[in-house]
């Protein structure tokens, strides 16, 4: 926990909490698409990286986790009866991966490092909303914060692995101040990862 709060630029606001508090539904149905989008970014590096069986057996297992986490999350969306909608993606992953670098060895360890902060960042809000939340929805919600932090310090020593300390750093800070906007910035609808909901 405390490797994280180092790394995340900022903790999410209240306002935030709030807003995913006053709307479980929205918060369900966006986590779930996060899922499936999060196991097809492992999937996507999968392919990218044939040529390296770290991140291949890393991502291999990151993906069955996100989408044992998804089947999780369409029980309960079932088992509340709700309606599946088509919901639009937040600012949030588009801000962060707008700012990759195009050069080859340089965007890898973007994308690495996008990861982290995204899991990083899911592990923080989702921390935070536990005391909140259900007993149904702790039962889920406990062990998925742990794998969150788990994923993050594995995007986080994948990345290592791939650059020398410098230069990792300094990719590290770029993508923090994006970061900490997106975050802190107030939104116009409430996701996972959006800003807070003025």
């Amino acid at each position: 926990m405390d490797l994280v709060k180092e790394f995340l630029p900022c903790i999410t606001p209240d306002r935030w909490l709030e807003n995913a508090l006053d709307n479980p539904v929205l918060l369900l149905l966006d986590h779930a698409n996060c899922e499936k989008k999060a196991a097809s970014s492992g999937l996507h590096l999968m392919y990218r990286c044939i040529d390296n069986i770290d991140i291949m057996e890393s991502m291999s297992q990151l993906v069955e986790t996100e989408m044992r986490n998804f089947q999780s999350l369409m029980r309960i969306i079932r088992a509340r009866k709700l309606d599946c909608i088509p919901l639009s993606a937040s600012r949030y992953a588009v801000g962060l991966r707008d700012h990759i670098n195009s050069a080859e060895k340089t965007k890898l360890i973007d994308l690495l490092v996008v990861s982290a902060f995204m899991h990083g960042r899911a592990f923080e809000r989702f921390s935070r909303l536990i005391p909140y939340i259900d007993v149904e929805l702790e039962s889920f919600y406990v062990p998925f914060v742990r794998t969150q932090e788990h994923h993050f310090s594995k995007y986080l020593t994948l990345a290592k692995s791939m650059s020398d300390e410098g230069k990792l750093i300094a990719r590290i800070d770029h993508f923090a101040s994006i970061e900490k906007n997106l975050i802190e910035r107030p939104d116009s609808e409430f996701r996972v990862y959006s800003g807070p909901i003025i």
